[in-house]
């Protein structure tokens, strides 16, 4: 097995899938609901719902994150034995990558034990912290981590752009698939009311949150690439070039629901047809979360040389 093995992608793609899902639940509990209380009064029985489903989700997420995170260690030590045996400790405690794991493996417990528990909103806020400590370890155990020079800064930024991913498509699925359902399953007259103030507050946090990633993005393409001709005579710009492309797409797709199918939201028709439309956005956002998998196992031009051989192994 390598890094860029197809098993090696899967697990790296179910392990963001979980970490969206459960920033995407923080998200719409702390920065969402907030925002929609004149229609989502606390303790109403439509906010109870929309929680509900935000609490699932998280549970759902975390419970993939750590499911992953635990195949992930052993597909990197399958990694490193193909230089020779190495002991799973020496991996996990004298390597970047391994501690940068460690630290992963304390935000994904954290993530659970806070998504299992019942009530108080604390819970939430320690979830946050968490998941802020799974991205840094993604970081950490990625190119940004081995990266010759600006390694603090690409770090951080390579933290910020998991999170803001998460914030736009953990969040859209979470209204798409737990919220609105639940929301337009009650009886009460307010409902399509209800689903658009939350569709209003969403849309421009994913604007925000888009905004994050198109400079965290950039920061690292430049940090990366030598130069513009290596997006297509590297096998990193290439990968790096096909996840630009879906998530034009992504992007279009977003624009057209915020601009076109938002304004539309006036009975249940319309909710379902902007459901239908998010789904599309969401497809989108999978692939582009599969991509981003593949893209962390190639090496970036400036990682391969001899000398940063080892460092690639162990921070794939």
């Amino acid at each position: 097995m390598d890094v860029g093995s197809p098993l090696y992608i899967l697990i790296r793609w179910l392990g963001y899938l979980g970490v969206a899902a459960a920033v995407g639940a923080v998200a719409f509990r702390l920065l969402i609901v907030p925002r929609v209380e004149h229609v989502l009064p606390a303790g109403s029985a439509e906010a109870e719902r929309a929680l509900d489903g935000a609490r699932r989700v998280m549970f759902g997420g975390a419970v993939l994150l750590v499911l992953a995170h635990g195949a992930k260690l052993f597909a990197q030590r399958a990694v490193v034995e193909t230089l020779g045996p190495v002991p799973l400790a020496t991996i996990v405690f004298r390597t970047l990558w391994g501690r940068a794991w460690l630290l992963g493996a304390v935000g994904a417990a954290t993530l659970l034990a806070a998504a299992a528990a019942r009530g108080a909103r604390r819970r939430w806020l320690v979830a946050a912290a968490a998941l802020a400590t799974v991205a840094l370890s993604l970081a950490l155990s990625g190119h940004a981590g081995g990266a010759p020079e600006h390694a603090p800064v690409l770090v951080l930024a390579d933290a910020l752009h998991v999170l803001a991913m998460g914030c736009w498509l953990g969040t859209l699925f979470v209204l798409v698939a737990a919220a609105t359902p639940l929301v337009m399953g009650s009886a009460s007259a307010e409902r399509v009311p209800t689903v658009a103030a939350l569709i209003n507050a969403f849309s421009p946090f994913a604007l925000a949150s888009g905004s994050v990633i198109l400079l965290t993005g950039v920061l690292a393409a430049w940090a990366h690439l030598p130069s513009f001709g290596s997006l297509l005579t590297s096998d990193y710009g290439r990968v790096l070039l096909l996840k630009l492309g879906v998530l034009a797409v992504l992007a279009f797709v977003g624009a057209f629901n915020w601009l076109v199918m938002r304004p539309r939201l006036a009975d249940d028709a319309s909710v379902a047809a902007i459901r239908r439309s998010a789904l599309v956005e969401l497809v989108l956002a999978a692939i582009v979360l599969g991509v981003a998998a593949v893209l962390v196992g190639t090496s970036p031009p400036e990682m391969m040389s001899s000398s940063a051989g080892l460092t690639l192994v162990l921070g794939g």
